[in-house]
């Protein structure tokens, strides 16, 4: 392993990719290498030059382009442009190697990107969780409950040692193998969570990079998670639990996407088994509409009462059903938190009072001339949809003795709808 994994170089050779292990010595198709720990998982991709096609570093005077042509010499503008570049790179790198994050640097395939992807070692792991008060999974035997990671106390030294604290055997590993790694009981939400925190937080031995503003300003081309292709193809395997989301899928997607993803998913098929009876019923309600050659039958009444009911009970059971995964995934007690300012946002910078952190303020004075142009366009769009709504009633009124008449009003309906959803 230690043959393909090294250190980000700050003096720019990224030319060494990764490369796959020679195979097993021990000459029989079945024996099978067990998995390798993940090192690595949060990915930065920064440009490195202006086009594929020109040459910048002394590594590219003896590697071709992909056409087999010879790299062109960059003009004096793109060669600022790429050495403004390399600086602020380098710059960014040797912030995360301070902060002890471990980095793996190589380039692209057309030698135009330079890709970097972020780890950080257990112990690095375990510090930052602590100092957050990160919540972990406990074994079994504890309910599998979330508690705050805290670390080992070995005891005063004058007390004899007899003050000291051993909680670490609490926390579940999420792992086979018999002997695990520190980190084990970190999941790969865990890790990604944390490290994030430690590239993009200001706080103690974290770098504190601004990666919206990166991405805006065109000096990061991409940053995120990396994913783990055993896990994907498992999750794959059934595409009718993507539709059910039974509790044992329901977690595992939660191991490995997170809370807000799993609860999304979660809402998605709740909510669409809760459509399947109601459906069922509006499409026999379709049935007597045909009959009676108009909607307002005795049917309709019914059916409001239905929807009312259902309306209303179906928030209260997803509540239940959401309380449930959250007590089991430890985020019943989660505070919504502050979402930081975005780098598209502009104004007169200024000290928020809540964050206190500079961020661009944008004064009422000159928000009202937008709060006038939009009213305009919605007082407008609402006159449109208004008389749109009175055709289609009128053509109902003269039309609603004939089934191409009922037709006619459905589907102008369902096209209105659609087109003010669009809109």
């Amino acid at each position: 392993l230690a043959r393909s994994i090294r250190p980000a170089a700050m003096t720019s050779d990224y030319s060494k990719i990764p490369g796959q292990d020679s195979k097993p010595l021990y000459g029989t198709d079945l024996y099978h290498e067990p998995p390798r720990r993940r090192l690595y998982d949060i990915c930065m991709v920064f440009k490195c030059k202006t086009a594929k096609s020109v040459k910048f570093d002394d590594g590219d005077q003896v590697v071709p382009d992909v056409t087999g042509g010879v790299l062109s010499e960059p003009t004096e503008e793109a060669r600022k442009t790429m050495l403004m570049w390399k600086q602020r790179r380098e710059a960014i790198l040797k912030s995360l190697q301070n902060c002890g994050l471990r980095l793996f640097c190589y380039y692209s395939r057309d030698r135009d990107e330079i890709i970097v992807k972020i780890g950080a070692t257990p112990q690095k792991l375990r510090d930052v969780a602590a100092r957050l008060k990160y919540k972990l999974q406990l074994k079994k035997q504890y309910l599998n409950a979330y508690a705050e990671f805290r670390h080992d106390f070995p005891g005063r030294p004058e007390r004899g040692h007899k003050d000291r604290r051993v909680i670490s055997h609490i926390y579940k590993t999420h792992t086979e193998d018999d002997y695990p790694e520190s980190d084990a009981i970190f999941k790969t939400t865990d890790k990604i969570n944390l490290i994030h925190h430690m590239v993009t937080s200001k706080d103690k031995d974290c770098a504190g990079i601004p990666i919206g503003d990166l991405i805006l300003r065109g000096d990061l081309q991409a940053y995120f998670p990396l994913h783990e292709s055993p896990v994907i193809a498992e999750l794959k395997s059934s595409w009718m639990s993507w539709l059910l989301m039974p509790e044992d899928f329901s977690n595992r997607f939660h191991d490995y996407f997170g809370d807000r993803v799993a609860f999304y998913f979660l809402f998605m098929s709740y909510y669409w088994k809760w459509l399947v009876p109601v459906a069922a019923v509006g499409l026999l309600m379709q049935f007597f509409d045909l009959l009676a050659t108009t909607p307002n039958n005795v049917s309709a009444i019914p059916f409001c009462i239905l929807m009312s009911v259902w309306a209303t009970f179906l928030p209260y059971f997803w509540r239940r059903q959401e309380a449930k995964y959250a007590v089991g995934w430890g985020s019943l007690d989660l505070v919504e938190q502050l979402e930081k300012c975005r780098p598209e946002h502009h104004g007169d910078p200024r000290i928020n009072p809540v964050t206190s952190q500079v961020e661009p303020h944008y004064s009422f004075k000159q928000r009202l001339k937008h709060y006038a142009f939009s009213g305009t366009v919605m007082i407008f769009t609402a006159a449109v949809v208004i008389v749109v709504l009175l055709a289609i009633l009128l053509f109902r009124h003269r039309l609603h003795s004939t089934a191409a008449g009922l037709w006619f009003f459905q589907l102008a309906m369902a096209g209105v709808v659609e087109i003010t959803n669009a809109l």
